[in-house]
């Protein structure tokens, strides 16, 4: 297993809770669906927060509009932080 492997399964056990056994079948079907993409291609999209898990599969946020809206939400919660 190479390095960018071990990040992607380290993120979705952090992140989402999901254990080893449970992340393989997910990244599986993920790169079925993505077979142009990388580990380094998922990886960079988790880290990004362009690919989240939800109802057992992985999904891709990259639509403008939701990228957006998570700016701003992010933005509104650190302001009201401060």
């Amino acid at each position: 297993m190479d390095k960018n492997q071990q990040t992607v399964f380290s993120i979705l056990m952090m992140r989402f809770g999901l254990d080893p056994y449970k992340s393989i079948p997910l990244t599986n079907q993920w790169f079925r669906e993505h077979p142009e993409k990388h580990w380094e291609d998922l990886r960079q999209s988790l880290l990004n927060g362009e690919v989240i898990f939800n109802q057992d599969r992985l999904y891709d946020v990259n639509l403008p509009e939701i990228k957006a809206l998570t700016r701003k939400m992010r933005g509104h919660r650190y302001t009201a932080l401060k």
